[in-house]
């Protein structure tokens, strides 16, 4: 199997390196690739004019490689971020399907209201019933 590197990827060990370091669990490995600037990599390898690419040797424009660095904390210039949103919510990049609408109001919303706690989709689950407890 080709493992592709992609910006989401990236962000994930980013985020866990930067994860890391912050709490003190042990040494990062990552430490010396990072060297406290969590975004620099991505920046570095993936940013493109005013947004992220998806994959490393692509032009493809996504969600995933346009909200997370900026979501984790990973990137937190928020001019960057502006550029970033539009780009990937213009009509000539979007995916049309209810998830990829739902996802885009989901990332919009948070990231409009990072003040905020996050909104849930549906209530607390419950515990059952006794009747349904054997």
């Amino acid at each position: 199997m080709v493992n592709r590197s992609n910006a989401y990827g990236n962000t994930m060990v980013a985020l866990l390196s930067k994860t890391i370091e912050e709490t003190g669990w042990f040494v990062s490995p990552f430490a010396r690739h990072f060297r406290g600037d969590y975004g620099r990599l991505l920046l570095q390898h993936f940013w493109v004019d005013d947004h992220f690419r998806d994959t490393l040797g692509d032009e493809t424009v996504s969600g995933e490689a346009n909200i997370w660095p900026f979501y984790t904390g990973v990137v937190g210039d928020p001019k960057l971020g502006g550029g970033a949103v539009r780009s990937w919510v213009s009509s000539r990049w979007i995916m049309i399907g209810e998830e990829s609408m739902l996802w885009s109001a989901i990332f919009l919303d948070a990231l409009e209201n990072l003040d905020l706690t996050p909104a849930y989709l549906s209530d607390r689950v419950l515990p059952l019933p006794k009747a349904l407890v054997a």
